[in-house]
Order: structure tokens, then C-alpha cells, then sequence
């Protein structure tokens, strides 16, 4: 399993996780272009607590659910965090190797930069992904073998591989 590892630009904020990501989203929505200063927001996500996190974190609510976690010191935006569906989307440029990121889809194209070219074949969508592809706090839901078991939604669900319960997530994940 990969180790993922990272920080701010000062090193006062470090993270670690050794779990498998949830998934890897390039995000074009207008409140990650305003957070992160940037086009987009290239992120991983994992469950919460599976993500240990050193050292001193401020937060701003760039939305009622979402907090963006960054350094008071160097400024260094490293997260989002949705408490209520326990996720947080590690931003891809402070991993120690960024090149550990692996997109699977751009999300919110609509609000793309003009200027960015997205060539690179993966699944592109407008706004949120279909609700089928959206995450799901079952950490099996993109692994091979996933099925649902039982009168349950995509939603809500029981899986073969684990018992693990989870509810889908609205809107852009961060």
C-alpha cells in the first residue's frame, strides 16, 4: 500500500497516511480556484481518520460544510475537510512526491479556466460526477469486487467486502 506523506512549505505542518486513497479528482470549481489560488485543485481523498496531522493547522469554512485546512505560518493550504461525511481531500502539491497523484476524473469543468487544456483523456464533468462515481465513505466502493448487498442504495450500503456504511456526497467534494 502506498504511504502518503506530506506538509507546508515552512515544515511546522506535517500529515501522513499509509491507507489507499478513496479517489484522486482535479477539481474546477470556483471556491477551489479562490482557496488555492490556482486553476484547479488536484487532491486525494481519504477518510479522516486514517490521515495523522502534526503540528499547527488554521481553518476557514470556504463553504457551511467544507473547512480548508492550511500553515498560519508559511499560509500553505494542504486540505479540505467535510466533517459531516468524514473526508478530507489532501491538496497533490504538498505530498513530499506529487507524482504519487493519480487523477481518475476532472469534476466542475464549467468553471475551468478557459486557458487549460484538458487532454489528457480521463472523464470530464461539468459539475458533480454522476451519482454512481460520486464518493462513498465505504472504502471499497472503487475496488474490484464492490457490489451492493441487500435492499440498499448507492448511497446507504452494505458491500461484500466490508461492512462498511456510507452516504454519497453532494455537490463538489474539494
Amino acid at each position: 500500500m502506498a504511504k502518503y506523506h506530506g506538509g507546508c512549505l515552512c515544515g511546522a505542518v506535517r500529515y501522513r497516511t499509509e491507507a489507499a486513497p478513496i479517489n484522486e479528482r482535479v477539481c474546477h470549481c470556483r471556491l477551489c480556484q479562490k482557496a488555492l489560488g490556482a486553476a484547479f485543485n488536484a487532491r486525494v481523498l481519504f477518510r479522516i481518520d486514517d490521515v495523522t496531522i502534526d503540528g499547527p493547522v488554521a481553518t476557514v469554512n470556504s463553504s457551511p460544510d467544507l473547512k480548508r485546512g492550511f500553515c498560519p505560518g508559511c499560509g500553505t493550504t494542504m486540505f479540505s475537510r467535510r466533517d459531516s461525511a468524514g473526508i478530507i481531500g489532501i491538496t497533490s502539491g504538498s505530498l513530499d512526491d506529487p507524482s504519487m497523484f493519480k487523477p481518475q476524473m476532472h469534476i466542475w469543468t464549467a468553471s475551468k479556466q478557459p486557458w487549460v487544456q484538458l487532454d489528457d483523456e480521463l472523464p470530464q464533468y461539468e459539475g458533480a460526477p454522476p451519482a454512481q462515481l460520486r464518493r462513498r465513505a465505504c472504502p471499497n466502493f472503487f475496488r474490484p469486487g464492490h457490489e451492493i448487498v441487500g435492499k440498499a442504495s448507492l448511497a446507504s450500503h452494505h458491500c461484500r467486502l466490508s461492512i462498511a456504511c456510507g452516504s454519497a456526497v453532494e455537490g463538489g467534494d474539494g
